[in-house]
């Protein structure tokens, strides 16, 4: 075991643990992308080539990619001095002093972000109506097919883009890049970021090689390693599909039973919600207006576990803080037309989680 530093407060962990890692398991989130548990850190040279289908693509560069960069953090080592190093590939070491989050942390994340945006929409971030909408009509009159994913609602590279506050980019651009069907799988390569989390699992977790990358024009291009899937040495297990942050790969059918090497994927950890969360204390009941509203309530991991509208906040608070044991925080929000504001709410949580929360009974709110 050694001790760090993780921003001001001193931590016990297991010398050779990634900081990323360690800062998870002490309940601080460092934005990340392109890691997922039990993959390796990249640090990957590129294949010769791909294939997008019958696509042939040749690689362009000798150079190797390491990552996206948007987990950086500053770290103070003994031996190494002040550096700037990614969270998910930097062992922890004894005295290590790591800094979280910063002005200039932020900045940087933010401009790491911007280029992973390079190669993906843009619209999808920056739409005003992107939570709760229902890929039917488009307040900007385009199809969901040219700007959406089926994972529009819980696509992790939106989820860290809102945490970041990455809102900079209006512009909208379909590349018409392949969309290649493989019969059990279709890939739309026009949502690729480039994680190389498909590649990676592929590799370390199924054991095969069916899924590559090349360098062209200075970005990554996935794909398969010969033209045909079953070629390629896929085990059309659905490890990609389910490690993918985005919408770039889906089942063309039901979902793949568990197998094997599914049931070794960890659940990653998402970033928490950019509003700010009240502790679900009696201290914070004065705060609450005794007005029209609805309230969220969280559990300990910043889930939400319950959705209400009433006619008084403060008093509905009250009532549960007497008899709800599992949250832990809470938020609220004015809203005089508050049981249809608590319909709108649950419709968007059940659209992007397939399910309400745990705590509404779903026979009592959709009927």
């Amino acid at each position: 075991m050694v001790s760090v530093t993780l921003d001001g407060k001193k931590v016990e962990a297991v010398e050779g643990e990634l900081i990323l890692e360690v800062a998870m398991k002490n309940g601080i989130y460092i934005p990340n992308l392109c890691y997922y548990p039990n993959l390796s850190p990249i640090d990957q040279k590129p294949a010769n080539f791909v294939f997008r289908g019958k696509d042939k693509i040749e690689n362009q560069s000798i150079g190797h990619f390491d990552g996206c960069g948007i987990c950086v953090v500053k770290i103070f080592d003994k031996m190494k001095g002040e550096f700037l190093g990614r969270a998910c590939a930097t062992p922890v070491g004894e005295g290590m002093e790591i800094i979280t989050i910063s002005d200039e942390l932020k900045e940087i994340r933010r401009e790491k972000m911007e280029e992973a945006l390079r190669n993906h929409f843009k619209f999808c971030i920056t739409c005003k109506q992107s939570h709760g909408c229902d890929r039917i009509q488009c307040i900007n009159n385009y199809s969901s097919e040219e700007i959406c994913c089926d994972r529009f609602q819980t696509c992790e590279f939106r989820k860290i883009a809102d945490y970041l506050k990455i809102k900079d980019f209006n512009d909208f651009e379909r590349k018409n890049l392949p969309i290649v069907n493989e019969g059990l799988f279709q890939w739309d390569f026009n949502f690729c970021i480039g994680c190389l989390r498909c590649v990676r699992a592929c590799r370390e977790i199924v054991d095969a090689n069916a899924l590559n990358f090349v360098i062209v024009d200075g970005a990554i291009v996935v794909g398969r390693t010969e033209e045909s899937a079953k070629d390629s040495g896929c085990k059309f297990c659905g490890v990609c599909v389910d490690v993918c942050p985005t919408g770039v790969v889906k089942y063309t059918e039901e979902k793949l039973p568990e197998n094997k090497w599914r049931r070794q994927l960890e659940k990653k950890v998402m970033p928490p919600s950019s509003e700010v969360l009240l502790e679900f204390v009696p201290t914070n009941l004065g705060i609450v207006p005794e007005s029209e509203g609805v309230l969220k309530l969280y559990d300990q991991e910043g889930e939400i576990i319950y959705i209400k509208g009433t006619p008084n906040l403060r008093e509905e608070l009250k009532a549960q803080m007497d008899k709800n044991r599992e949250t832990k925080f809470f938020e609220f929000e004015k809203f005089g037309l508050f049981t249809i504001r608590e319909s709108e709410l649950l419709q968007e949580y059940l659209q992007e989680h397939g399910h309400l929360p745990k705590q509404n009974d779903e026979l009592e709110e959709l009927f």
